[in-house]
């Protein structure tokens, strides 16, 4: 069985295929849990041995701000500047193709736990 990222990670190749992408169809093809990426692309920084000072502030209140949209359900918030940009296709592509091999890695390790407790609505 597939999870939700890499069900995620084939479509948007997919479409990634047929033409260049802009920032917010990324987001769209995503759906639901484009927040949930996010916030992983602003985690990315912190993953190096060497902290930068000054950013966990700016990236922390970032982060805060995209899980209340989150839970309040409302579409990622793109500035505008950065809604049209088109990304180049063979980049999405590799980088596609890095994160799916990267995730099929990770889940031998991760596996849901718990589900007693999200088969509720209310949790998602």
């Amino acid at each position: 069985m597939k999870s939700f990222f890499l069900i995620s990670l084939e479509s948007l190749e997919n479409q990634a295929r047929q033409k260049p992408l802009k920032l917010k169809e990324v987001f769209e093809i995503i759906g639901e849990r484009s927040h949930l990426v996010f916030i992983l692309v602003l985690s990315l920084p912190f993953m190096q041995p060497i902290p930068l000072p000054g950013l966990s502030t700016v990236f922390g209140i970032m982060m805060i701000i995209v899980a209340i949209y989150n839970y309040l359900r409302k579409p990622v918030f793109l500035p505008v500047r950065y809604k049209d940009k088109t990304l180049s296709q063979p980049l999405l592509l590799n980088i596609l193709r890095v994160a799916e091999k990267i995730w099929q890695f990770l889940e031998k390790f991760i596996r849901v736990r718990g589900s007693i407790f999200f088969k509720n609505q209310f949790f998602r």
